[in-house]
C-alpha cells in the first residue's frame, strides 16, 4: 500500500520455482506463504519479511501431485 493507504504499490516481482502456479495461501502466523504447482506436482515455501513483505525461498522440494489448492486448518 501507499503510505496514503489508497492504492496498492508493486514491491517484488519474484519465480514460484515451479510449473503453473495454481493456488497459494498465507499460512495463519503470517509469515510464510505456500504456492502449488499444478504441473510440475510441487511446493513452494517462502518466508515474508516483517520489515518490508518481500518474499524470500526457503524450499521448492515439497512433493504435491497435481496441486489444486493449498488450505490451512
Amino acid at each position: 500500500m501507499t503510505e496514503d493507504g489508497r492504492k496498492l504499490e508493486l514491491i517484488q516481482r519474484i519465480h514460484t520455482e515451479g510449473h503453473f502456479p495454481r493456488d497459494f495461501n498465507i499460512d495463519p502466523s503470517g509469515q510464510f506463504l505456500v504456492v502449488g504447482h499444478q504441473f510440475s506436482d510441487n511446493l513452494s515455501l517462502f518466508e515474508i519479511s516483517e520489515d518490508d513483505g518481500t518474499l524470500t525461498l526457503l524450499d521448492d522440494t515439497f512433493y504435491g501431485p497435481e496441486t489444486v489448492c493449498v488450505y490451512f486448518e
